[in-house]
């Protein structure tokens, strides 16, 4: 169904995110093996939290991935409910750029951590200054705390302190962006 989908929809291919795809790794492969046969692509949102038996298969099957950290800290992925640390993600998408599979990062920024998304784009430098970072400015919904929400204006100069370290970082969540756009480094 998801390959007739796509071809009556002259998709290019299909995602399968909302998910942790490890959940479901006998479907995704096999949804993985019929786009591939009709040469489409396949690619998934994760976590990162796998064991490298599960990421193996996965790699085996992905054309693009996108990783969702939690932050840096071990209290953000507990807060979560993640079954892994913040080092282990980052093995991960190590382990994920060294395959060749294109892999973008996204994480949430709060006023309380503005400064942990500038290291985490520095942390991803350190693998490869081509991984994009999307960042997305948190908006609070069912009673979230307002005080969270940093300001258009606050996002926007953090995305500017990412692009120090990467050249690929997006803002979401914030209308009229001028981050949300990609523009070559070299001639603009």
């Amino acid at each position: 169904d998801i390959l007739r989908m796509a071809k009556d929809n002259d998709c290019i291919g299909a995602v399968f995110c909302l998910n942790e795809p490890t959940v479901s790794l006998g479907t995704v492969a096999r949804v993985a093996r019929e786009l591939h046969t009709a040469g489409l692509s396949m690619g998934c949102a994760s976590n990162g939290c796998m064991s490298e038996k599960a990421l193996d298969i996965l790699l085996d099957h992905m054309d693009f991935i996108t990783i969702g950290l939690k932050g840096l800290s071990e209290h953000g992925y507990q807060d979560n409910g993640a079954p892994c640390n913040v080092e282990h993600v980052f093995q991960t998408l190590k382990t994920i750029h060294s395959r060749n599979i294109h892999l973008e990062v996204a994480a949430v920024c709060k006023t309380s951590d503005m400064e942990e998304i500038v290291s985490i784009a520095q942390r991803i430098q350190e693998i490869s200054a081509d991984i994009p970072l999307h960042v997305m400015r948190f908006i609070p919904f069912h009673g979230a705390d307002t005080a969270l929400e940093p300001s258009a204006t606050v996002a926007e100069d953090l995305i500017s302190a990412c692009r120090k370290y990467l050249p690929w970082v997006y803002l979401f969540n914030t209308p009229s962006t001028r981050y949300l756009n990609s523009y070559c480094p070299e001639c603009n």
